[in-house]
């Protein structure tokens, strides 16, 4: 079982962040950061591999995660999704806590940067935290969103990430960047190439269910937000690789080391 949910709220500076397992996640807005392992839809507590996923504004996570069994996740979320596009409170903390229970998510921190604010900050305000984060939890695996999405929080992210897990960073295996709904195929020209498919065709309900939590963010159809959306992008990307449903990563870097 997983431990039970525990949401830090702090400021950017990551002062009483939360102390992680063995997965993380890094989001600038309130995302869905939707895991799955050999045998159900979730993250055990305890393993042997690490991985930290990094998304910056709000995320709709079209990505799915597939981890080893026994490897566990945490969540940090970088902005405050309701900051700039609503004002006032629409749920989202509490959606995201609906969402971290659907998927397993035992941990989760917010750093509270302003949403689609992170052109006001220097490349430095934004990578410090995010080194906290990874010497914090070590990891070997990293996901963050694509440095080409049309999101400008998105491509500084990026930016940002791909500093802070530069390959001096000894204990890194591989950085995968990932699909956004509504932000990656709006992007001119766009350049999201996959070469990684991961099978979610036994998960694709619960994934839709954790979107759904976010009832501020679905959309009707069809717009590429609204739950039968996503659920043909899972297929068109799946029936690529002969698949049922896929979710789909960019490589950016992949090493192996003695």
């Amino acid at each position: 079982m997983t431990s039970p949910l525990r949401i830090t709220w702090t400021g950017f500076h990551t002062e009483g962040l939360t102390a992680f397992r063995n997965v993380l996640k890094i989001g600038a807005n309130v995302n869905l950061f939707i895991t799955l392992d050999d045998e159900a839809f979730g993250i055990r507590s305890s393993g042997s591999r690490k991985y930290i996923d990094i998304c910056a504004a709000y995320n709709v996570r079209s990505a799915m995660v597939k981890t080893i069994k026994g490897d566990s996740v945490a969540s940090v979320i970088v902005c405050k999704g309701e900051s700039l596009r609503y004002k006032t409170d629409r749920g989202q903390k509490s959606a995201m806590q609906s969402a971290a229970n659907v998927m397993g998510v035992g941990d989760v921190t917010c750093l509270n940067f302003p949403d689609q604010h992170l052109d006001k900050y220097t490349l430095t305000d934004i990578i410090a935290p995010l080194e906290k984060m990874r010497d914090l939890f070590q990891p070997d695996i990293v996901y963050c969103q694509f440095g080409g999405d049309i999101n400008l929080d998105h491509k500084i992210l990026f930016e940002a990430v791909n500093v802070v897990f530069r390959p001096i960073y000894e204990k890194l295996r591989a950085l995968y960047a990932f699909y956004t709904a509504s932000s990656t195929e709006w992007a001119f020209p766009n350049t999201f190439k996959p070469n990684l498919w991961i099978d979610i065709s036994h998960v694709l309900d619960k994934k839709i269910a954790a979107f759904e939590c976010y009832e501020s963010e679905v959309r009707a159809y069809p717009h590429p937000r609204s739950s039968k959306a996503l659920r043909h992008a899972a297929h068109f990307w799946g029936n690529q690789c002969c698949m049922d449903a896929a979710e789909v990563f960019m490589t950016v870097r992949q090493m192996y080391r003695e």
